[in-house]
């Protein structure tokens, strides 16, 4: 007979919904020595596509969720529960009869032959709680024809905890042209093969061509073991709460999700994706607003979905930044080109609108706020009280005038506006002007101006004496 090594499982995936097989933790090691003991032999030599009787386990064992108390083997490698095992011989039989029957135990499944040499035989070994069936290969590849068994391997079924363990005992590469499936196949075409060559186990896929997961011409090797642990069975945590975050621009921000039980495991995508992070909260470093997805975790146990927190880079606000205001009297706040007026701090006290008249020194902040960033510059106007000169009279006087004192906040200039030479009161003006009197307080002034005229004394005539008789006649 000439084999085909590959295997489909389409029809039994299109027809059969996923199981827990794919599931069970996979794990290898080394220098793992064959069982000896007293075997009960179930296929002789010489035998090809031989299948065995339905054999006791021994005690029941739970496979993909079933428990069963039945086993049989065939010489192709497959061990089957609870009815006789499966007489193909070729991995690529792609016969819906053959697939259906699972489950299948796959320690070296291809076209075999026990040889001259060759058998397959089992025994139980243990204490009631903690018993092991083992069965024990021996056989050839079918076109190695007149050889006796070259390849030798054992499978082992764990009481209470429902481990497999295949074990690997002597084995050649020489492999006439064949190939073999190692793995588990369950009843519902839920596969996990393991790769020899590299001593990993794969998940079947639709998506991908299942040659690349489950044929392998490579012995795994003496000594090697290949051990398949069911999950235990648990409830999916779920999530309770999340916290999302947001901030202006590029920085740090801090995620928080809350499992009903364990722990919290951070996706960079809703399935599959990149696991960023561990633990409740989770702190990234963000440029633009980016979704991520907490997954909860319980031990083996995960949550059905993954919730969506975001991580919101919200867009920054500016706002205008007017300078200090000193006016007399009164200020009308002009119109902003960002922000609104507020009497407090973060949009606090009372809003206030361009054009409002100011009567008394405050101070206002500008602020703006978009949802998540916020903006806020302030100044302050102040108002003065009006100021009220002193109003001195115009003043003629002859040779000087001498300034009277002034009330406060009053001074004395030579020119408009507080302007030109500073008079003191008690100053003597000697010569005709105009005299200003200014007053400020704050930014309010007043100004009051008066006019001094200082005139000259007249020159008078000084005639001589004069001794006249009878009259005199006094001159021009």
């Amino acid at each position: 007979m000439k084999s085909i090594f590959s295997l489909c499982f389409i029809f039994t995936l299109i027809l059969t919904a996923k199981s827990q097989v794919s599931n069970y933790q996979f794990s290898t090691e080394e220098n793992i020595a064959l069982e000896t003991g007293n075997f009960i032999n179930l296929i002789g030599s010489g035998a090809d596509d031989d299948v065995s009787e339905v054999t006791n386990i021994g005690f029941t064992f739970n496979f993909d969720g079933f428990d069963y108390t039945g086993f049989s083997v065939s010489s192709n490698g497959l061990v089957t529960f609870g009815q006789q095992s499966s007489f193909a011989y070729n991995n690529a039989d792609y016969s819906m009869s053959f697939y259906l029957q699972g489950p299948y135990l796959w320690p070296f499944f291809g076209d075999l032959h026990t040889g001259q040499s060759g058998y397959v035989s089992s025994m139980v070994t243990g204490e009631v709680g903690s018993r092991k069936l083992v069965i024990e290969y021996a056989f050839r590849f079918y076109n190695c024809f007149d050889t006796g068994a070259d390849k030798y391997l054992q499978v082992w079924l764990f009481e209470s905890s429902n481990k497999i363990q295949f074990v690997y005992g002597e084995g050649v590469n020489v492999n006439c042209g064949g190939g073999a499936a190692i793995g588990l196949y369950s009843s519902t075409s839920d596969i996990l093969n393991v790769h020899s060559s590299v001593h990993e186990a794969f998940p079947a896929d639709l998506n991908v061509n299942p040659v690349d997961y489950v044929n392998d011409n490579n012995w795994p090797g003496e000594g090697r073991s290949y051990t398949f642990s069911p999950q235990a069975s648990c409830t999916p945590p779920t999530i309770t709460a999340i916290g999302p975050a947001s901030r202006c621009d590029v920085g740090e921000l801090t995620l928080e999700a809350t499992p009903s039980a364990g722990t919290i495991k951070w996706y960079d995508a809703a399935t599959n994706g990149t696991l960023v992070g561990t633990g409740t909260t989770f702190t990234t470093i963000i440029s633009s607003t980016t979704p991520y997805y907490a997954e909860a975790v319980d031990g083996s146990c995960v949550s059905p979905s993954r919730s969506e927190v975001v991580a919101t880079i919200n867009t920054p606000v500016t706002v205008d930044d007017p300078s200090d205001v000193s006016a007399c009297t009164s200020y009308t706040l002009p119109i902003l080109t960002a922000g609104e007026y507020f009497t407090a701090p973060t949009g606090g006290g009372e809003p206030r609108s361009a054009g409002d008249v100011i009567t008394t020194s405050q101070t206002f902040y500008i602020y703006a706020s978009n949802g998540g960033c916020s903006s806020e510059n302030s100044f302050d106007v102040t108002i003065s009280v009006p100021v009220t000169a002193d109003a001195p009279s115009d003043v003629s006087t002859c040779t000087s005038h001498t300034l009277p004192a002034l009330s406060a906040g009053n001074n004395y200039f030579t020119e408009s506006n507080g302007g030109g030479t500073a008079l003191s009161a008690g100053a003597a003006i000697t010569s005709s002007q105009t005299i200003y009197v200014y007053a400020a307080g704050g930014t309010c002034t007043d100004e009051h101006s008066f006019v001094v005229t200082v005139n000259a004394f007249p020159a008078a005539d000084a005639p001589s004496d004069v001794v006249e008789c009878t009259s005199y006649t006094l001159p021009t």
